[in-house]
């Protein structure tokens, strides 16, 4: 995000790391000035380098799927480039990736222009112009927390849910959430249940407080019905996630990938069979 900044200050940004000590001022004292001056020829590299090397620490571009998802990150760094310099670094990330260059231009011309944030208003001056928001679906919002408090409130009743749940870290949406599912991580011992009271101890007072409601507000029902149908909510939402990831694989994958690219769409039909007929 730094290095965006200095670029739209019209600065040429380069990036290096400094392996021995925390900060160039550490690395001159240790070693000296001109040692710091080689380090920097040596290894300094433009931003956009850094960013490309960064995401493909992300994603094993020796894994289909995961290459794919690699070039589709690529291509929104790429863009922000002015033309000259996405024609460069189009052909190293092609080359890089094994996907034709002209796959990868398609990619990023499918991505609106880039445009540069505007500072924000200053103090005192005309209201609207505050930057707008990421819109948040809030049914969807609503509706995973309540499964969060109801899972909660399961595994405190019944401590054998806790290892089924485990997988699922992605069950727990909210900071407070989060850290009680810490706890009781921290806290389970096979064939015991959960001590309210040791949970407790371990919350701060935002977390405490959202347990107490939990524990007096949510009501479960059928324990092991309700518990069944939290995990089906939660593995179907597991398969939008990758039926979406697919399709996105799908829109800039080579057709010489044709066996890779028919097992994939195997896998959508098949997740869409499961979880939405």
């Amino acid at each position: 995000r730094g290095c965006d900044v200095l670029r739209e200050a019209g600065l040429d940004v380069r990036v290096m790391h400094v392996d021995d000590g925390k900060d160039p001022d550490e690395y001159i004292k240790k070693h000296g000035a001109d040692e710091f001056r080689a380090l920097l020829d040596r290894t300094a590299v433009t931003d956009m380098d850094f960013k490309i090397g960064l995401i493909a620490k992300k994603y094993d571009i020796n894994d289909f799927d995961r290459r794919i998802l690699f070039l589709k990150a690529a291509a929104k760094e790429l863009k922000k480039l002015s033309p000259v310099e996405q024609d460069l670094y189009v052909q190293k990330v092609a080359k890089m990736s094994g996907v034709s260059e002209g796959a990868l231009q398609r990619e990023i011309d499918t991505i609106p222009a880039y445009v540069p944030q505007a500072p924000p208003p200053k103090e005192g001056g005309p209201a609207g112009q505050e930057e707008p928001r990421p819109a948040v679906n809030m049914t969807e919002l609503r509706g995973r927390v309540m499964l969060e408090r109801m899972l909660i409130k399961l595994c405190m009743q019944r401590s054998d849910f806790w290892p089924r749940l485990k997988e699922y870290e992605e069950a727990f949406v909210s900071p407070e959430g989060y850290r009680i599912s810490e706890v009781l991580g921290e806290l389970y011992r096979e064939n015991n249940d959960f001590d309210p009271k040791a949970v407790r101890e371990k919350l701060d007072d935002t977390a405490l407080a959202y347990f107490d409601r939990i524990l007096e507000e949510v009501v479960t029902g059928d324990e092991e019905g309700a518990f069944k149908d939290c995990l089906d909510k939660l593995d179907r939402r597991r398969a939008e996630r990758r039926i979406k990831e697919i399709m996105d694989i799908l829109s800039i994958a080579e057709e010489e990938d044709e066996e890779k690219l028919n097992a994939l769409m195997r896998e959508q039909a098949e997740l869409q069979k499961i979880y939405f007929r």
